[in-house]
């Protein structure tokens, strides 16, 4: 038992550390999650700066080679090509159980919060002398819970140096996403009619771009910012 863990354990600990640097789909790295979870800031600024988180888990990959080399026999050393599949299969298979958790987990709720956004959700208008000239609004939602979910889609940009706009329509804007459903959702100028929620000085704006959430509201009229998976990944300590 003693020589399997020798041979093998070092092996899982840099799959570990390597994948615990990596963005997927589903989470931010494991790494600066692991790191806000003990208090100790990933990046110099904030999310921008210096990643320390990486310098970090490289330090430890290096610190098993070392370890591992000086230490351990070399019959029970794996090297070349069948260090680098099992190494593979190790980061796959962390994969899969880390996005299979996280998925569970958000499917656990039995709210709107089991509903995630899939990618940025994308607009473009153009309001010109009091009326809409142009609009487009689309996005993807899967609901990870097995109940269904019934919600209102309110229309909402955030633009970077202005304040978030919010747009009405007299359409009825209350759909459903069934268990492990998802559903592409566009909305055009032909199909809202939209109008400003508040009104405004100016005559004439436009805007274009992305935003990394959508807003939904439930039954009894409650908001929720619903942001994807990667944007919350694993929860640790919230």
């Amino acid at each position: 038992m003693k020589k399997l863990v020798l041979k093998y354990f070092p092996v899982f600990l840099i799959a570990f550390f390597f994948y615990a640097m990596l963005d997927t789909s589903h989470s931010r790295s494991l790494g600066d999650i692991i790191f806000e979870w003990v208090g100790i800031p990933a990046w110099t600024h904030g999310y921008q700066g210096t990643h320390i988180s990486i310098f970090v888990f490289l330090f430890f990959i290096m610190t098993i080679f070392y370890i591992r080399n000086k230490y351990i026999e070399e019959a029970l050393i794996i090297r070349g090509k069948q260090h680098f599949v099992i190494f593979l299969i190790l980061v796959t298979v962390m994969f899969f159980i880390h996005s299979g958790y996280v998925e569970a987990k958000r499917g656990s709720f039995d709210d709107l919060r089991s509903i995630a956004l899939n990618d940025d959700c994308i607009y473009s208008y153009c309001y010109y002398e009091g009326e809409f000239r142009e609009f487009e609004y689309e996005f993807e939602l899967t609901n990870y819970g097995t109940g269904q979910r019934e919600f209102e889609i309110v229309l909402e940009t955030d633009e970077v140096g202005n304040q978030a706009k919010r747009f009405l329509t007299d359409r009825d804007m209350t759909y459903t996403l069934a268990g492990k459903e998802t559903r592409v959702f566009r909305f055009t100028l032909e199909d809202l009619d939209p109008y400003l929620e508040t009104e405004t000085e100016a005559a004439s704006f436009s805007g274009k771009g992305w935003t990394e959430h959508v807003v939904l509201r439930d039954v009894l009229g409650n908001e929720y910012v619903i942001f994807s998976l990667k944007h919350n990944g694993i929860i640790i300590g919230r």
